[in-house]
């Protein structure tokens, strides 16, 4: 399951994504896991300790340089062959 939260913390404006991880077989259960994207907006280490302890998730990510996912050359076939 993956949530899409936009909000205000005491530290500006921020975009977060929250997912939830370590879920059950049922898709029960789990912890709450939140990913700030750009990581630019929440600079410094005593910041981010802050927001983290502010929405008090077992794991918050803070990434850098999120680019947009690299597109894959489209896959090529392999020539068939004959197993001896």
């Amino acid at each position: 399951m993956v949530c899409f939260n936009r909000g205000m913390t005491e530290h500006g404006k921020i975009e977060l994504h929250v997912l939830r991880v370590f879920c059950g077989p049922d898709g029960g259960g789990g912890n709450l896991l939140g990913v700030v994207r750009d990581g630019a907006t929440v600079p410094g280490t005593a910041a981010r300790q802050a927001l983290a302890a502010e929405l008090g998730f077992s794991e918050t990510v803070f990434m850098e340089d999120a680019a947009p996912p690299m597109q894959s050359p489209p896959m090529q076939p392999l020539p068939a062959r004959r197993t001896p």
